[in-house]
């Protein structure tokens, strides 16, 4: 009688395999899932990258056609970084809320742009308002304060939809460089960024909004995009 031997895998061998293929596994998930968030976050900016290079083009054209002489001042109603703010250039205007102020829980009344009132209403981020009376800049005879319902007879233009995710302006400031006459140059910088309650903080020295590191409370790291912008634009001349 012969014995016949077949050879087969120890238990050691198994295990091996098994580890090898377990480290593998993990490893291709979390390729994915980083490769995904980092998608994520590229398509955010880039988003929010092409929605500011709108808004540049449309204010740029907006400055150009009016007269530096008739420019109202920016108006900002609030206080800290929970604001609205308004500046007017004669035929429109360009209100906005901070993402501070939508954040905020007591928000003072009257303090928050809506298009519409009511039940009905929706707060604005930044908006381009066919405006020819300067009328959001204006204060109400009988109260004192500035207009902050867009009223639907009015045509106004959200400028910050973007993907579908929320974002807000975080500061915004219109500011005269020089200007003679009719014509002029006006710097405009914009803080833009994902507006999620809490995801995002000041840095150590206070100076710029930054998101909140991984691991922190609230952080959304992933999703969240905050960018600074400015332009310098010539006011007057032709459109």
């Amino acid at each position: 009688m012969k014995n016949k031997c077949s050879q087969g895998f120890t238990i050691i061998e198994l295990s091996i395999a098994l580890a090898f293929l377990a480290i593998l596994l993990i490893a291709i998930i979390t390729l994915t899932l980083t490769a995904g968030n980092m998608y994520v976050k590229g398509s955010t900016l880039k988003a929010m990258n092409q929605s500011w290079r709108d808004i540049e083009d449309m204010m740029r054209r907006d400055m150009l056609a009016t007269d530096a002489a008739i420019i109202s001042q920016q108006i900002t109603v609030g206080a800290g970084s929970a604001t609205s703010g308004r500046v007017c250039l004669g035929s429109v205007s360009y209100v906005w809320n901070t993402a501070d102020l939508l954040n905020s829980e007591a928000a003072p009344a009257n303090t928050v742009i809506t298009f519409g009132s009511g039940s009905s209403a929706t707060p604005v981020r930044l908006a381009r308002v066919v405006d020819p009376g300067a009328t959001m800049c204006a204060k109400d005879a009988a109260t004192l304060r500035y207009p902050n319902v867009i009223p639907g007879s009015m045509t106004a233009t959200e400028l910050l939809s973007v993907g579908g995710r929320e974002v807000a302006p975080y500061s915004v400031s219109f500011s005269p460089v020089a200007h003679s006459g009719e014509y002029g140059l006006y710097s405009i910088k914009m803080t833009i960024g994902t507006s999620g309650k809490n995801t995002t903080q000041l840095d150590s020295s206070g100076g710029y909004v930054q998101c909140k590191p991984n691991g922190t409370a609230m952080s959304d790291f992933n999703y969240c995009s905050v960018n600074d912008f400015d332009m310098i634009v010539r006011v007057g001349g032709s459109a």
